[in-house]
Parts: structure tokens; sequence; C-alpha cells
């Protein structure tokens, strides 16, 4: 009870996603952000990646470029794009559409929230990229609000589910490619 009271009062004194973005340690981001995402039940998860915020950045922009034509890049205005996704066999509702805004503060987070969609009501989240070890590794959190606009029983926990195993799966994928990426990079500069 003692840590939801001061995680409710932390986020009172940031107030904002914006805010706990220039808070001034890890720790104050990480419990800032859980408190939001336990609030709206969000989906959150996090994990250290070893490479720089820069290699991690680069790595969620690549991995979205490089998404098979599911995710689409309808307009780019430089510190955010509008993109078009197509999701394939979700729980419950099988195939949706969603168009959403991107919004970009280099190599510190990237945001996004839903501008329209055939089957869900809300779709918003945020990459949170802070630096750790001096900078030489990187916390990563990514958080995911979904809700879907159907009429069935334990809609919301199917939902819910699904979005937790696509954040693990997202943050996985990477934290598999910034590392690879380092990896490659210290190669290139031995040579």
């Amino acid at each position: 009870m003692s840590k939801l009271l001061s995680s409710l009062l932390l986020i009172a004194t940031l107030c904002s996603s914006q805010q706990a973005a220039q808070a001034k340690t890890t720790h104050e981001v990480h419990e800032v952000e859980h408190a939001v995402a336990h609030e709206r039940q969000a989906s959150q998860s996090h994990l250290v990646v070893n490479a720089t915020p820069k290699h991690v950045y680069e790595s969620i922009i690549k991995l979205r470029l490089e998404s098979n034509n599911k995710i689409k890049e309808v307009e780019n205005k430089g510190s955010s794009c509008l993109i078009e996704e197509k999701f394939d066999n979700l729980p419950v509702i099988g195939k949706a559409f969603c168009v959403y805004k991107e919004t970009y503060t280099p190599y510190k987070f990237i945001e996004y929230a839903m501008v329209n969609s055939d089957k869900f009501k809300a779709f918003e989240g945020r990459w949170n990229i802070a630096p750790t070890n001096n900078g030489a590794h990187t916390l990563l959190t990514l958080t995911t609000y979904i809700d879907v606009d159907i009429k069935v029983p334990f809609a919301k926990q199917l939902t819910k589910m699904q979005t937790m195993s696509g954040v693990k799966r997202r943050l996985k994928a990477v934290k598999e490619l910034s590392e690879t990426k380092k990896l490659s990079a210290a190669t290139v500069a031995t040579l």
C-alpha cells in the first residue's frame, strides 16, 4: 500500500510522461511509468540492453521499417510519423487495421497514439530509452495500452495477455538487433 501511495505521489509531482522523461534518475522514470501503466491497465515490461541509447533507438526504427509490409509509413514530418499497421491472427477479433502517430525524441523515447482503427478503441504507448552504466547500456521500457471494440466475455483479459506477449516479443527483438548491431560496429572498427 505504501509503495502504491509513494508511486501516486511521484505521479502527482511529475504529472505527465513528458516530465517523467526529464526525471533525474532512471529509477524515477521507471517508477512513474510503472504507476501510469498500472493506472491505465497497460502492459509494460523492461530489460537492459548491452548497447547505447543511440543503437537501441535506431534498432526500434529499423525493426519497424523491416516489418514485411505490415507496417507502412504514411507520412514523415521528421519529429513524427503517421504509421499504418495491419495485425493478423489477433485473439477473438482476427485481423485489425490501425493508423497511429509516432512522436520521436531521439535516443530518449518514442510515443505513439491511435488516429483511427477498425477494431481498436485505444492503441497507445511509449518506448522509454534510458542510459545506464554511464551510457554503455540502456534500460528499455515498452508500455502499451490497447482496448478492443468488442463485447465478448473476457475481452479485456485476452487483449491484455496478447498485448503483454507482444510487448515482450518486441523488447526481445530490439535487444537482439541492438546487441548484434553493436557487435557489428565493433568488428568494423577493429578492421
